[in-house]
């Protein structure tokens, strides 16, 4: 049984493509000339006297509003942790990113008062700590994570990722920055293939790609990158029925150690 998916305005803004935003506020039916007005400013007041995340600041712009149907009509579609700039952003630096076989640890004299994500932590779900030093860590957690760094008013760091010893077999889309893969791109960890099994793994990167030698692509697999900067392929193999897309910003240098079998699917443009 095929089942379709209908995407309204708002949700397909955040979900039905590599394109929009983290989140979406709208009205789902009509609001009221000058009340709805009304509505948007308390919520521009809460973003400018709480913590500016927009997920607070529609809750509570709504709590002492009066009007209760546009209280109803008005919604957040997306991110509720996602928060808004009220000043000039700050910009992070000498921020280091150790991982381990089963650790992440990130350091830097900035990050005190911000907020640390990774992508798989604790049970293979997103996990977030909130920094009070100069250090943080994350134990039990995939080292193949993506990791940021954020607070308010600053602009976020996403460390580059090492892909190294593991095995995919779900569909994934991660936005990050440099993105290094292959068996041994880490030396503080184990060496191991990068082995994408099935499902379409989706990078889209704000910097460079290096692929080197482990990366191994099944048949019905994918690995679809979409860079700004180059990529350097020194290894690599794509299997028959296995595919590689890669849409890269600057030059795409292909290297003797990389190996498309009959039957792959390989695009570079």
């Amino acid at each position: 049984m095929e089942i379709t998916t209908f995407h309204t305005i708002g949700n397909s803004f955040t979900v039905a493509g590599l394109y929009g935003g983290p989140a979406f506020l709208g009205n789902t039916r009509n609001g009221l000339v000058g009340t709805s007005a009304s509505l948007e400013e308390q919520f521009v007041e809460q973003i400018k006297s709480t913590s500016c995340q927009i997920g607070v600041a529609e809750a509570l712009s709504k709590a002492t509003f009066s009007n209760r149907r546009c209280k109803l009509t008005h919604h957040l579609i997306g991110c509720p942790e996602f928060s808004m700039w009220t000043d000039i952003p700050s910009v992070y630096s000498d921020i280091s990113v150790i991982r381990t076989d089963h650790s992440i640890t990130v350091s830097g004299a900035g990050i005190a008062g911000s907020k640390v994500a990774i992508t798989s932590g604790v049970n293979q779900q997103p996990e977030v700590k909130e920094d009070t030093s100069t250090n943080i860590t994350f134990a039990n957690a995939s080292p193949n994570s993506v990791v940021t760094v954020y607070k308010n008013n600053a602009i976020p760091y996403v460390a580059p990722l090492y892909l190294q010893n593991d095995t995919l077999d779900t569909s994934q889309y991660f936005q990050v920055n440099d993105i290094h893969i292959g068996k041994a791109v880490d030396t503080n960890r184990t060496e191991g293939n990068v082995v994408i099994e099935s499902g379409t793994l989706t990078f889209e990167s704000n910097g460079d790609v290096w692929i080197g030698d482990g990366l191994i692509i099944k048949e019905g697999a994918a690995l679809i990158i979409k860079n700004t900067g180059k990529a350097i392929l020194s290894g690599g193999l794509v299997e028959g029925g296995g595919t590689l897309q890669i849409e890269a910003g600057e030059e795409i240098e292909i290297q003797p150690g990389f190996e498309a079998k009959a039957g792959a699917n390989v695009e570079f443009k």
